[in-house]
């Protein structure tokens, strides 16, 4: 049994009306019915996933100005792949902006002045070399 199949009437007039929505619409409505599982990233949403979901949307409609953009409510199949590889991406660049910082943070809380961060892996400093 499909997802819709399980739906009363007005359980299935509510999930039709959303998705007929913009998408920033649609996110307020997912937000308001799993606030109390998922609000703390909130933040993400509107500020990553929602800014991510506008560039896919805009080039499946070969749009790059945005103010020419008028917001969509749903991608086909493609487009929602291309959108969660550009979500993918920007979390796995986000890890690596944050190990960065952390070895940098690290290396600074040592005040290690030998640290020679091209050697580093290597475990050598400048006085070794």
């Amino acid at each position: 049994m499909s997802f819709v199949e399980k739906l009363d009437k007005e359980a299935l007039d509510f999930f039709n009306d959303v998705a007929s929505r913009p998408f920033s619409q649609q996110a307020v409505a997912f937000l308001n019915a799993y606030w109390t599982e998922i609000g703390d990233q909130a933040e993400f949403i509107f500020n990553v996933a929602w800014e991510t979901i506008k560039m896919a949307d805009m080039h499946a409609k070969g749009i790059s100005l945005v103010h020419k953009y008028e917001e969509g409510n749903d991608l086909d199949f493609n487009i929602g792949l291309y959108f969660y590889e550009k979500l993918c991406k920007f979390l796995d660049e986000d890890k690596k902006k944050r190990m960065d910082r952390r070895r940098i943070q690290e290396v600074t809380a040592r005040n290690d002045d030998s640290y020679c961060p091209q050697e580093g892996a290597q475990g050598q400093s400048r006085r070794q070399l």
